[in-house]
């Protein structure tokens, strides 16, 4: 049986950016089943997906750049470990503002 771990964080004072972490994983191989994290902007109450990670046994790596003038859907290549999704979290939680700035950007590009 996997462990899940499953949070959330607001990422700003104004409580307009949130980031969901959901991870489902075996501890004593270091093996993920699957996870998803996923960074929003929160406008008027509606939570806008920025970008989202994805990753199952189904489908292969991927990341939704919802932040791109046209959003894209992009497979990676890395090693999916425990490391990797956890570091990939604190990437993400450390550089959100780039990523907002984007999403808000995106439509006077």
């Amino acid at each position: 049986m996997g462990k899940i771990i499953n949070s959330s964080y607001v990422l700003d004072l104004n409580n307009c950016v949130e980031l969901k972490f959901y991870i489902k994983f075996f501890p004593k191989s270091n093996n993920i089943e699957e996870f998803v994290i996923i960074l929003f902007l929160i406008k008027d109450n509606v939570k806008l997906e920025v970008l989202k990670y994805d990753y199952s046994q189904k489908e292969s790596l991927h990341i939704h750049k919802y932040y791109s003038k046209r959003a894209v859907k992009e497979y990676l290549y890395d090693k999916v470990d425990v490391e990797f999704v956890l570091n990939l979290k604190n990437e993400i939680r450390t550089n959100f503002e780039r990523y907002i700035d984007l999403y808000e950007q995106k439509d006077y590009i």
